[in-house]
């Protein structure tokens, strides 16, 4: 499977997809380090004097190998995935519950891949820019929290721009509830829509499929399209869950169902194209210092349908990842370095 036709969930050759870091935030499903960024909203009230605007703000470091690069007979060719990857998201608060983050995410497979332009290169995401609202009201009788947020997508990445995206946006709403059980339990759910805004209504080639044809008045795109379809429309439903077993410890759990619908194939609007597919991610992670948290998980984002047109195990497939995920928390940072030259 392409690149291009995992992005669109879309079932295709046997090839392995090389899954990028940032395609859980291309989801806009609930992930763990979306849950630590609730985390911090959850704060007194009473604090918010001594908490920094920029608290929530991160690093992220990730080392990820597919599951099948531990076994050879997993299919017909070994083909091995080792990728190192860096994430950064900055976030400034105003007040307790309003605030504007954004996330840009890069990466590089160090073993031999199969979707670049050449060994090693360094693949750009998409970066993305989302203003919130954490927590800012809670159901009487349930005690259930509402948060609220609209993101931005900017196509930065390659494969956007072979999409052709101009920008994605799309409101996010979460239902969350906290439970007193051993350290904390917070069980919650989230509902999104996203619209694409693109410039063809299928995916474009670097060069045109005709020899020579150089021409940049427009008249080369026809031998440009690639027939498949971008999606126009995607709605992500997700659950979560986030079990502390300690101060220091705790276990997350996250799932997430996708559905697309492609640009229609005719101009009534009618015969769009549904696609399906399912993003799931189990991790344990550990507070180890103030400011650095460290989780080793598994990742798992796959179509609905293989190739074959039997459905793939949601939780365990070829598009399966374990990952070792480093975070460096700005705020706890200068918490930490405050707290130690106070000692002092």
């Amino acid at each position: 499977m392409t690149h291009e036709e995992h992005a669109g969930l879309r079932p295709g050759p046997v090839r392995r997809w090389r899954p990028a870091p940032w395609l859980a935030l291309a989801l806009l499903a609930a992930t763990p380090a979306a849950r630590a960024e609730e985390a911090v909203a959850a704060e007194p009230a009473a604090q918010s004097e001594d908490r920094a605007m920029w608290r929530g703000s991160f690093l992220s470091y990730r080392n990820s190998v597919s599951l099948n690069s531990f076994d050879r007979g997993a299919e017909l060719t070994y083909d091995p995935s080792y990728l190192m990857g860096l994430e950064l998201g900055p976030r400034l608060w105003f007040g307790d519950a309003l605030y504007v983050r954004a996330s840009l995410a890069m990466q590089v497979e160090l073993t031999t891949a199969d979707d670049t332009t050449y060994q090693h290169e360094l693949v750009l995401g998409d970066l993305a820019v989302v203003a919130g609202l954490s927590k800012i009201l809670t159901l009487p009788l349930v005690g259930v929290d509402v948060s609220f947020d609209l993101v931005l997508t900017t196509p930065t990445s390659k494969l956007s721009q072979a999409r052709s995206l101009r920008v994605g946006f799309g409101p996010g709403l979460r239902l969350s509830r906290s439970f007193d059980l051993l350290a904390g339990l917070e069980v919650g759910y989230t509902l999104r829509f996203n619209g694409n805004l693109h410039r063809y209504t299928t995916s474009t080639s670097e060069t045109a499929s005709i020899v020579g044809c150089t021409a940049t008045d427009g008249s080369c795109d026809p031998f440009r399209n690639s027939g498949l379809r971008n999606s126009q429309l995607r709605v992500v439903n997700s659950l979560d869950l986030s079990l502390a077993f300690l101060s220091w410890l705790r276990l997350e759990l996250a799932y997430g169902l996708v559905l697309d619908w492609t640009y229609p194939f005719d101009d009534d609007g009618g015969s769009r194209q549904q696609r399906h597919g399912s993003q799931f991610d189990a991790a344990l992670a550990f507070q180890a210092l103030p400011s650095l948290g460290v989780a080793l998980g598994l990742s798992t984002v796959s179509p609905q349908l293989a190739p074959d047109a039997s459905y793939y195990n949601p939780f365990y497939n070829r598009y399966s990842l374990v990952y070792l995920d480093l975070r460096l928390d700005f705020g706890g940072l200068v918490e930490q370095l405050t707290r130690e030259d106070g000692e002092d």
